[in-house]
């Protein structure tokens, strides 16, 4: 871990996008955080530990989906999906895709796997994931503070200032959390949700193929 100097700053922003705004002054305690986001071989020491199981991986609850058939209750996340050309950018379904099967160890789904990618960001982990393994690993997620498309993830440490993924962070309501930092998805020829300021709002029972995530710590603790 990286210890981050206490002192002030200038949250938000009034250019772009309405939920960065209005611009207010923030001040922070000294505190620790991970040089990195959580690997896959990170990932796993928790998982082959604990035994715990990914919202990905569960089955959703047909009386929270009573419309939804059989096969749509299946396992499974979301998946970036490069596209021919161009597409219509106010329809994400136009390059996300549900997959039954997706989950951290088969991140783009069936057919996919870790062998090549343990030194790589975990990802397809929802926030209640991200929570349950700072929570084993003594940590704790990190509150908001913190760019063409690219191929997908790579190892992580491979770029400097932190341009993988950062942690669901921070929350507005118990079923959005903000999402900060870029991914191998960041372009500013689509949005500019990479920048320290944005704030993206994600659901906190799903993951995805970008998404990863790094702990933080007091800077009081042990």
């Amino acid at each position: 871990m990286v210890r981050i100097a206490a002192g002030r700053f200038h949250m938000g922003d009034t250019r772009y996008y309405r939920d960065e705004s209005p611009v207010h002054e923030r001040s922070v305690d000294s505190f620790w955080l991970d040089r990195t986001p959580v690997t896959n071989r990170q990932f796993v020491s928790f998982v082959d530990e604990t035994g715990y199981v990914t919202v990905a991986e569960r089955a959703l609850d047909p009386a929270e989906f009573p419309e939804s058939t059989p096969d749509m209750l299946q396992p499974g996340s979301l998946v970036f999906r490069r596209t021919a050309g161009p597409v219509n950018l106010q329809d994400w379904r136009q390059w996300w895709e549900w997959t039954t099967g997706a989950s951290w160890r088969a991140p783009e789904g069936p057919g996919s796997d870790l062998s090549d990618r343990w030194d790589h960001p975990v990802v397809q982990v929802s926030f209640d994931d991200a929570q349950a393994y700072a929570a084993w690993a003594g940590e704790r997620l990190p509150t908001e503070g913190l760019g063409a498309f690219g191929g997908g993830t790579a190892p992580a440490g491979s770029y400097p200032g932190g341009r993988t993924t950062l942690a669901n962070v921070g929350g507005d309501g118990e079923s959005r959390r903000v999402l900060k930092g870029g991914s191998f998805l960041s372009s500013p020829d689509y949005c500019l949700r990479f920048r320290p300021a944005a704030r993206s709002p994600h659901s906190h029972d799903t993951g995805a193929s970008h998404i990863g995530f790094r702990c933080a710590m007091d800077a009081g603790a042990p």
